[in-house]
């Protein structure tokens, strides 16, 4: 069995990785992140594709991502969604679909034991997850599996994410983002200054720098990603933001907090005036909750209970 991932949906410049651990080609149309150099050797056979939906507590959320995987345009999928012990109406939500996705429940184990759980019983040549808040764009299996089957040394296909390095270098990233966004034309898009949350290495291999100033060093290049201590209690991180109110609560040494908004904005507004996409009309979130569905942060992993620092920018 191969294992093959599709995840969050914004990337720029999507690349194969090859058997020898270098780049493959580019790979304008796909999305996600897999495995498998002998599926072009299949002269023809399809290729059985298992997706995995670890969920907890996300009854909210689901509902979209199953639409949009059951809504794929490639037809050889097994798809499992796994209930975490989730104590809101997930198991009500699965119920709707009873007949077209095969779920189980068990008592909470966490993402990581879920995961494996999902592995033992998939069935499919290729393996992929989806987490249960990261719907798939249409046409996301088909273009991976043929992302897969032209190249034939490859075995992974992902989405090239940018690491914040020099400037000139992320600006570059931020057009190459616009440019993909406009040629897949989504319906909807959510650009994101993410402030980093307990559990990443961004936040828990930081070291405090200067007061209420904490700092992570990417080992491999040694670019550094300055974050302010902030309240996770009482500061509303909203993902969506507001058209010219949105905060960030990280810098570079390249770009200071207000650059990076004013780039986030720019590609938001540029992207959704072109494609005629509104804005989201959402009310801001009172509590923080990251991306991944942490949700309520426990106290006593936190490093501060006081409120959050005041930006170090006029």
């Amino acid at each position: 069995m191969r294992l093959y991932c599709l995840e969050d949906l914004v990337a720029s410049e999507p690349r194969t990785r090859g058997t020898d651990g270098r780049g493959a080609g580019t790979l304008p149309d796909a999305v996600g992140a897999g495995v498998s150099s002998w599926i072009s050797r299949k002269q023809g056979d399809s290729v059985r594709v298992t997706i995995i939906t670890p969920t907890y507590n996300r009854a909210d959320l689901l509902p979209e991502t199953i639409e949009s995987v059951l809504g794929q345009d490639y037809q050889h999928i097994e798809y499992i969604v796994f209930d975490d012990g989730s104590k809101d109406d997930t198991s009500r939500v699965l119920q709707r679909y009873a007949g077209k996705v095969r779920w189980e429940r068990h008592p909470n184990m966490g993402e990581t034991l879920t995961v494996n759980n999902g592995f033992k019983l998939a069935t499919g040549d290729v393996v992929c997850v989806v987490n249960s808040g990261d719907p798939l764009l249409p046409g996301a299996v088909r273009s991976a599996v043929e992302a897969l089957e032209r190249n034939s040394d490859a075995l992974a296909v992902y989405p090239n994410w940018a690491v914040i390095g020099p400037r000139g270098e992320f600006l570059r990233a931020v057009r190459a983002t616009r440019d993909w966004l406009l040629e897949v034309k989504p319906d909807d898009l959510d650009a994101t200054v993410i402030t980093t949350y307990p559990g990443t290495p961004y936040f828990d291999e930081a070291i405090e720098t200067s007061p209420g100033v904490w700092t992570y060093t990417y080992p491999k290049s040694g670019d550094r990603l300055h974050s302010l201590e902030v309240d996770y209690r009482e500061v509303a991180e909203y993902y969506k933001g507001v058209p010219g109110e949105y905060t960030s609560y990280v810098y570079t040494d390249f770009l200071n907090a207000k650059e990076l908004v004013k780039l986030r904005d720019w590609l938001e507004a540029s992207v959704r005036d072109t494609l005629g996409i509104p804005y989201n009309s959402g009310a801001p979130a009172v509590r923080y909750e990251h991306s991944m569905g942490q949700g309520v942060i426990p106290t006593n992993i936190l490093r501060t209970t006081g409120s959050a620092q005041p930006l170090p920018f006029k």
